[in-house]
């Protein structure tokens, strides 16, 4: 997910010159939603809310911080984190998977 530091600062403000509440106000929210397998009926859902230099995902097993990355020279805060999905993979599923696609 990348995001345009436009959206964080204003002018040539950077992140570290925010004061301490305009880095606590959420800046955007975004929902996302896949189906890890094709035979999937509920999708998987989580939330991403982004503050100055962090966000916060919040997943169907709790919430955690995550910290965001700006690019120096493209303004573009960028932010990862892992989401571990456990399942038994027989022959027949990984066939299934060969030709499926993961739309977030």
């Amino acid at each position: 997910l990348r995001l345009s530091q436009d959206s964080f600062t204003s002018g040539t403000e950077s992140t570290a010159r925010l004061s301490r509440i305009d880095q606590l106000k959420p800046q955007h929210y975004f929902h996302i939603s896949y189906r890890l397998l094709p035979e999937d009926r509920v999708p998987i859902n989580s939330d991403l809310v982004t503050f100055a230099s962090a966000a916060k995902v919040y997943h169907e097993s709790g919430a955690r911080v995550v910290r965001g990355r700006a690019d120096p020279e493209g303004g573009v805060h960028t932010f990862t984190w892992t989401q571990s999905h456990p399942l038994v993979a027989a022959e027949d599923l990984l066939l299934r998977l060969f030709d499926h696609k993961l739309e977030v």
